[in-house]
């Protein structure tokens, strides 16, 4: 069963990626299940069923799930309410299903959380940098006096990071009705790690800018990540709940490691098409193994 929105590449890669190597199922599109169908999900892990076009599905792992946001392209206020009304009931289904049978992490704020993976994170291979989540701006300006600081979002919504510059002070008491996290600058390049299963993928990019998002003229080249990291990425993702997770590294020219974040919905395409597809030939392993 895969269940997602074909508006999102990420899910459409997936899907496509799958069926290439001999991985086929129903396709959920969360936007028709929205408009136009019905669903029953008991919490007692009895098998669901959706109603859409006619026909009924059984909602069984193993599932392929990207359960994002579509409320914001909703036509109406109704249909936004409906939107998140589903996903969340969705997720709060999925929770119940063996987590290890469900590609995609549920939509809720646990997996989410940049600071619920900042506690799952600490204690490893690799270092934190120093960082304040806060909606306090007198916080928040003495943190900016004492560190070089990249500041982003603190919720689940994406977000771009930034260098905190002087002109941003001003700025500072808008947190008192949106909190942001505030961290260490950290000099080095980047390192994103894909963890499928037990199989570990790292990619090094190498930018100038802040965020490598936004940098076209970034570079990419595939990177053995060291025994001790690969572990605890795998140790990490498997606390998360998670079969499918990108974990975002800095590593500092005398070779530290600092842990950024983990993303438990990575949009994964990219990397996996400059690996070859070695992403998803994890992912088709691990659903033949179920």
């Amino acid at each position: 069963m895969f269940l997602g929105s074909g508006a999102d590449p990420t899910f459409r890669h997936t899907v496509t990626a799958l069926a290439e190597r001999g991985i086929d199922g129903d396709i959920i599109d969360l936007g028709h299940l929205v408009l136009a169908g019905d669903f029953t999900l008991p919490l007692d892990s009895t098998p669901g069923t959706v109603q859409l076009a006619g026909e009924t599905f059984h909602l069984t792992a193993p599932m392929v799930t990207r359960l994002i946001d579509i409320s914001s392209a909703a036509p109406s206020k109704e249909l936004a309410e409906r939107a998140r009304a589903t996903q969340t009931s969705i997720a709060r289904y999925l929770r119940t299903l063996p987590w290890e049978h469900v590609v995609g992490a549920p939509w809720d704020n646990s997996n989410f959380s940049k600071i619920f993976q900042l506690s799952l994170a600490g204690g490893r291979s690799w270092s934190i940098p120093e960082t304040l989540v806060t909606n306090d701006p007198d916080a928040a300006r003495a943190f900016t006096r004492r560190h070089d600081v990249v500041y982003k979002g603190a919720s689940s919504s994406k977000t771009w990071a930034n260098v905190f510059q002087p002109a941003d002070a001003a700025r500072l008491p808008l947190l008192a009705r949106a909190p942001a996290l505030f961290q260490e600058r950290i000099t080095g390049f980047d390192v994103r790690v894909h963890v499928v299963g037990d199989q570990v993928f790292g990619e090094a990019v190498y930018t100038d800018s802040c965020d490598y998002r936004i940098d076209k003229n970034a570079k990419f080249k595939p990177m053995t990540v060291p025994p001790e990291v690969a572990a605890d990425c795998t140790n990490l993702t498997r606390a998360m709940k998670l079969v499918l997770s990108g974990i975002d590294f800095k590593v500092t020219g005398d070779e530290e490691w600092f842990f950024l974040e983990a993303n438990s919905s990575p949009c994964f395409q990219g990397y996996d098409r400059r690996a070859e597809g070695a992403i998803s030939d994890a992912l088709a392993e691990h659903l033949r193994t179920l």
